[in-house]
């Protein structure tokens, strides 16, 4: 059997691991406290990525946890864009690194159980006011309206070199194309095939990075 690994592809994974398909889901802290065995755990962006011998994986955020069988994932769906749902079927990011794929899904689990435990209906619940700003910062497209956001963004430039060693390859990728070259976050999605909310992650832990350093230079 071929050794499972972060650049293995979401239709590689769900043909290596168990169909559990038919299956109760698991509670995603209970799965992470029991004893079944772990296939491989893989960080992406802001979040972990495990996957199970029994089929199912576990997306952890911040403390938060999410269970889904890997054999389930086969639409992705997003919030309503122009009056319609966007929805991603399984031909399309079947040749994607497994962890970029899962990570999505355990994204959106999270925000829809979000919503209906604290009726936060618009982008995603935040523990603080600093980090719900932060956050404003990285959902808008800045490169719309450059000249009332220019001080953002250099500011964001001066200090890409200080916080790259910080940052996930990934990560990394998104930074220098964002801030450094002012592509947009559409335009980011085309290139690297992921969707606007999982650039809006990634760049929402860039700017904690940000914010590490950027006293140095800014009060």
């Amino acid at each position: 059997m071929k050794k499972i690994s972060a650049d293995t592809t979401f239709a590689e994974l769900k043909a290596m691991v168990k169909d559990a398909s038919q299956e109760r889901t698991p509670v995603g802290k209970s799965l992470i406290k029991s004893e079944e065995p772990i296939l491989i755990r893989v960080k992406e962006g802001i979040g972990t990525v495990t996957v199970y011998e029994n089929g199912f994986f576990v997306y952890s955020e911040e403390g938060n946890h999410t269970a889904r069988a890997v054999a389930n994932c086969k639409v992705m769906k997003y919030p309503v864009v122009e009056g319609k749902p966007v929805e991603v079927k399984e031909e399309d990011f079947q040749g994607l690194p497994f962890p970029i794929v899962l990570s999505q899904f355990g994204m959106v689990n999270l925000e829809d159980q979000k919503k209906k435990n604290e009726g936060y209906h618009h982008g995603i619940s935040l523990d603080d006011d600093e980090l719900r700003m932060e956050e404003s910062l990285c959902v808008p497209d800045f490169t719309e309206g450059l000249d009332r956001e220019e001080d953002i963004w250099e500011k964001r430039k001066m200090l890409l070199p200080e916080i790259m060693e910080m940052l996930t390859e990934r990560q990394k990728e998104i930074a220098f194309l964002f801030y450094g070259e002012k592509v947009t976050q559409e335009q980011i999605g085309k290139l690297m095939g992921i969707s606007d909310r999982a650039i809006r992650y990634h760049l929402n832990a860039v700017e904690k990075k940000f914010k590490k350093v950027r006293k140095k230079y800014f009060r």
